[in-house]
């Protein structure tokens, strides 16, 4: 009896695909128990044939779709919507699953009022990284609430790497948040979507043993300037995040982005002055700059952008999506 479908989306990384392909087939519970839905967001590199490729090599049937909306919520709120499954497991074309990391999920949902559940997510670099970043990790997916199973709290967010929950609570919420368009950031993710479901009171557990490793080059992310990314992305998830239920008038979104630019400038200013006198506290306060970079950036562009509007005010991203290809 089919019980979970494990959701797979991705966009040119046939390199780490098979990796994520391969744990998959090698999970303990029974075939007839899981389907594995890749959901290419139209890939230009070889995904596809590493998909047809695994098929052939397996007696599993892995189902590709093809989704030509970029976006990572496009893709996986496609694989929702393809899902045959009642419950919906995600993890990322970069990630390698533990064995027991479907079965550890399914326990998880015995209990009937569970609706969403989460795991452990372990950073695997593949070179030593710098060591200023350790204390960073968390941007890049690392994740570990302790070896007990239990109730999270509602500051306690799962990250999408190892995201599971009901197929009839997604639909009810709406489908994952945006984060993603082609290449720019204008939501808040999975995090926006997790908030909504502890908003709602659905009961959220962490599963411990349900374990993924997220692989990271050291020399691709490893660095500076993809830290301030994150920071920078993570300045407008928050920003999105306080205005999801309205947008205030443009007066409004105006003062806020006057005041966010003011702590930008402040800030790298600071942390400017700082690394000319060689202390460690300038790292933190060039992160800092990046965040308000973020935030200032998508509030006065929320100004004239009508489409950045449209994404703030769209509540059903389920609806938005369409699988252009089932092969």
């Amino acid at each position: 009896m089919l019980k979970i479908a494990a959701i797979v989306p991705t966009r040119n990384r046939a390199e780490t695909l098979s990796a994520c392909i391969a744990s998959l087939l090698n999970q303990t519970i029974a075939s007839d128990e899981f389907e594995i839905i890749i959901v290419d967001n139209d890939s230009t590199d070889e995904t596809k044939a590493v998909v047809e490729q695994a098929s052939k090599q397996s007696e599993r049937n892995i189902r590709y779709i093809l989704s030509k909306e970029v976006g990572l919520h496009y893709a996986r709120n496609a694989g929702a919507n393809a899902a045959s499954a009642e419950i919906l497991a995600y993890t990322d074309d970069d990630a390698i699953c533990d064995s027991h990391w479907l079965e550890a999920l399914l326990e998880a949902y015995e209990h009937k009022n569970v609706g969403c559940a989460g795991g452990k997510i372990i950073i695997k670099w593949n070179e030593n990284p710098p060591a200023w970043l350790k204390p960073y990790e968390a941007y890049y997916g690392k994740l570990d609430y302790g070896s007990a199973c239990r109730t999270l709290l509602p500051h306690e967010d799962i990250y999408g790497g190892n995201f599971s929950l009901r197929k009839k609570v997604l639909i009810e919420a709406g489908g994952f948040h945006p984060d993603l368009i082609g290449t720019r950031s204008v939501g808040d993710g999975e995090t926006g979507l997790f908030r909504d479901l502890v908003n709602k009171g659905v009961k959220v557990v962490w599963v411990p043993t349900a374990v993924i490793w997220h692989l990271q080059k050291a020399k691709q992310h490893g660095t500076l300037k993809y830290l301030k990314g994150r920071f920078s992305n993570q300045g407008l998830e928050i920003t999105y995040a306080a205005l999801f239920d309205q947008i205030p008038a443009r007066s409004s979104l105006f003062a806020q982005g006057i005041v966010a630019t003011a702590y930008f400038c402040a800030t790298k200013s600071l942390a400017a002055l700082l690394r000319l006198s060689r202390s460690s506290k300038s790292l933190g306060y060039e992160l800092s700059a990046s965040y308000y970079r973020g935030r200032a950036t998508y509030l006065l562009q929320l100004i004239y952008q009508r489409q950045l509007r449209e994404y703030a005010f769209r509540r059903n991203w389920l609806e938005q999506v369409q699988i252009t290809e089932h092969v």
